[in-house]
């Protein structure tokens, strides 16, 4: 009988989760969990204290568009090389590429990624899967293929995985 009220506890915390009302129910939950199930702790979100005030959030994270060079590829393709600056501010480790949705379109089609830039491009994918800690920042560069090299690029990052559609954008001339 305690498995039944307790998973009808989670369930009831799932939906509230789902419906947008989580800030106000997740306090209530978890001191109505914490009484029923004393020995075990519950840990509380702090995202929603955490300070939103710049733009550039997404989430837990702040990403930061800073620029944009065009350069070559191996075969001598025509590629974006993009420059972010990616902040954790999330309890957890997180990497720019299991946190961020970056995509890239020209003409409103999306650009395939580049991982193998010339070395003239001097070009580094390192940082994008690096793991970071709350509160660091690192610079990430991403490449992608063009389609040609005289239309606007347009760049979009949102949260990866996300119930929100907020997104950064930033437009780059590439003539």
């Amino acid at each position: 009988m305690k498995k039944i009220i307790y998973l009808s506890f989670i369930l009831v915390f799932i939906l509230t989760a789902l419906v947008g009302c989580m800030s106000d129910a997740e306090e209530e939950m978890s001191s109505m969990m914490s009484e029923m199930m004393p020995d075990m702790s519950s840990s509380k979100n702090e995202s929603a204290t955490k300070n939103e005030t710049t733009d550039n959030a997404l989430g837990e994270y702040e990403v930061d568009i800073k620029d944009c060079r065009l350069a070559k590829d191996y075969e001598g393709k025509n590629i974006a090389i993009v420059k972010y600056i990616f902040k954790n501010n999330s309890d957890d480790g997180a990497s720019f590429t299991l946190a961020i949705d970056d995509k890239v379109y020209q003409n409103g089609v999306g650009l395939n990624k580049c991982y193998t830039a010339a070395e003239s491009a001097k070009y580094s994918a390192d940082n994008q899967s690096k793991n970071i800690k709350k509160g660091a920042s690192v610079e990430v560069e991403a490449a992608y293929y063009l389609n040609d090299s005289e239309t606007p690029i347009e760049v979009e990052c949102s949260e990866l995985i996300s119930l929100s559609d907020d997104k950064i954008t930033k437009n780059f001339d590439i003539k």
